[in-house]
């Protein structure tokens, strides 16, 4: 992978894979998971570049060969039960928070 025009580098791509780790959903939302949110969609970016100019799919290979593919399976199904569980209850009790966060599209 060529580090020109690209969202990351490769040795950020290592790192951001390599700090891949599962939350609880009691986790979603703190200081941590965001970091982390951050870090999947700049590797979403890159992976979608790199698919739109028929280059070689380093983070997948990154994923696949750190063997990360089981967390981001993990997250996805943990942010899904937040959606549906949390949030909607959330939102049937009007919830207002004092302080607010981000709600990312999930």
């Amino acid at each position: 992978m060529t580090d020109d025009q690209n969202v990351l580098f490769s040795t950020e791509v290592d790192a951001f894979v390599g700090a891949l780790e599962s939350f609880e959903v009691e986790d979603i939302g703190k200081s941590r998971w965001h970091t982390q949110h951050e870090y999947i969609e700049k590797l979403n970016m890159q992976a979608i570049l790199d698919a739109n100019r028929n280059t070689h799919e380093y983070v997948r290979e990154v994923i696949v060969n750190n063997d990360k593919l089981p967390v981001l399976i993990s997250q996805l199904i943990t942010t899904e039960i937040w959606r549906e569980k949390i949030f909607r209850e959330l939102i049937a009790i009007r919830f207002e928070p004092r302080v607010t966060f981000s709600i990312y599209i999930i």
